[in-house]
This record gives structure tokens, sequence and C-alpha cells, in this order.
């Protein structure tokens, strides 16, 4: 059951802020994670923290082909970067996408986290709800796909304060078509290529 009213970058927030001046990693190296409404997992030095995707209000659900977005915060223990280039929900979405492309993940570092979506889920197969869980795979260059049981949510509360999926650019206005060039008069030619003489009134 969820409880609580906290966002989940609390725990994150609490653990910096009483860490001394040091990488991301060493600050959270052998802290304790507080328990939050969002999912976590890791492989192989990447640990998933704080996901979770953004859903309809209590009580309504969303129809197919919506895309929601999807918040979470990637930490490395790894001593080279990686590269989250994919997010899919196999069987509820039939797509997603990363903000921006890839969400680069530094070395012993931290990526993602703040009100702005890492990514979103496209293509809504079936309605869904909110209070509910879905699979998504994340998918990083380097260290492979790490799935995650994922809490959809309400949009209330803490999460009411998130940035939405930025909007794609507007397409640029065409510009206007010139005018077209007035013709130039000719004379008028008489029989034989001469060109008449106007006769004096």
């Amino acid at each position: 059951m969820v409880r609580g009213s906290r966002t989940p970058l609390v725990a994150l927030a609490l653990v910096l802020a009483t860490a001394s001046c040091v990488g991301p990693f060493e600050q959270l190296e052998g802290q304790e994670f507080i328990p939050n409404y969002a999912a976590n997992a890791s492989k192989s030095g990447i640990l998933v923290r704080d996901m979770y995707v953004v859903g309809p209000p209590a009580g309504e659900r969303v129809g197919p082909g919506t895309a929601l977005p999807v918040y979470m915060t990637v930490i490395s223990q790894l001593g080279h970067d990686d590269r989250l280039v994919e997010v899919r929900a196999p069987g509820t979405f039939e797509g997603g996408e990363v903000n921006g492309g890839t969400m680069q993940v530094p070395p012993k570092g931290m990526a993602g986290g703040g009100p702005a979506p890492q990514a979103r889920l496209t293509g809504l197969t079936r309605e869904l709800r909110s209070g509910v869980y879905i699979s998504v795979d994340l998918r990083f260059q380097r260290t492979g796909t790490i799935r995650v049981e994922t809490p959809v949510l309400t949009p209330d509360d803490w999460r009411a304060t998130l940035s939405p999926w930025p909007a794609a650019p507007a397409p640029p206005s065409p510009s206007p078509s010139p005018l077209p060039a007035s013709p130039t008069p000719v004379a008028p030619t008489a029989p034989g290529g001469l060109t008449p003489t106007p006769t004096p009134s």
C-alpha cells in the first residue's frame, strides 16, 4: 500500500544535503534509501531509483493511444559512463522515447531526477488507471536492459508540480510566394515585319 505524501526525491535530497563535498556516488555509498512510492531496480552497477509513471486522476482511466511520462533517477557505480537509449513497456505501450533522445549517466555519478520527465511511453494498447504496476524495460548502451516493475501514480499531491513532456517545436511558417512580375508590353508588328508609324491627328 502506498503511504505518506513526500516526494521520492526527498530521500536523495536528504542524503546529498548531509554529505561532504565529494562525488555523487561517494555521497550515496552505504546509505539506505527511504521507502518511497516509486520503484527501484539495479543491474551490473547501474541503480534505478524512484521510478514511476504519472497516469490519470483517481477513479479515471486513459484510453488506447495515450502517452504517459516516466520519471526516474539513475545512479552509476561504474568507472565508465553509460547511456539510457530506449524505454519500452511491452504489452502495455507500443513504444517509448527518452527525453532528448538519450540520457547520459556519468561514471560514479547520477542522472535524471528533477521535475522534467526522463522518458515517456507512447501508444497505450488498452485502458489504464493509476494505482497499478506495469513492467518497463530500460535499455542502456553498455549495461543492457533493466526491467522495472513501475507504479502508475495519480497526477495530484507533490506530482502536481512536475513538468509535462516538452511540447514539439512549432513548424516554421512558410515564406510568402513572390508576386509574379508584370509582363512587358510589346509593340504590335505590321505585316512584313515593319512597325507601324503612328498617323498624326
